[in-house]
C-alpha cells in the first residue's frame, strides 16, 4: 500500500477507513482503491514472483533509484492533518 502522504483525499479517506478500521482487504476492493498493480492465480504467484526479482535483479546500477525518483515525482505527496 502506497504511504499515506503520497495518496490524493479520496486514496487517503480510503486508507485511513482501512487502516482506521482495522479491515483487511480483498483483491476486488484493493483494485478498484487502485492499490494493486495486478492480481494472479495462487497458482501462478511464486512464478510470476520469481521471474519480477530475478528482472529487477538484472537491472544495472541506479536504475532502480532513478525509477523510484520518477514514480515519486508523477504526483505530489500530500499531507493529512490529524
Amino acid at each position: 500500500m502506497p504511504s499515506i502522504a503520497s495518496l490524493q483525499p479520496d486514496d487517503a479517506r480510503s486508507a485511513l477507513e482501512v487502516i482506521l478500521g482495522a479491515e483487511l482487504v480483498d483483491a476486488t476492493t484493493a483494485e478498484r482503491y487502485g492499490w494493486n498493480n495486478r492480481a494472479l492465480p495462487v497458482s501462478e504467484l511464486d512464478d510470476f514472483v520469481d521471474q519480477l526479482a530475478r528482472n529487477i535483479d538484472a537491472l544495472p546500477e541506479g536504475v532502480i533509484a532513478a525509477a523510484k525518483r520518477g514514480a515519486a515525482s508523477c504526483r505530489p505527496a500530500r499531507r493529512l492533518s490529524a
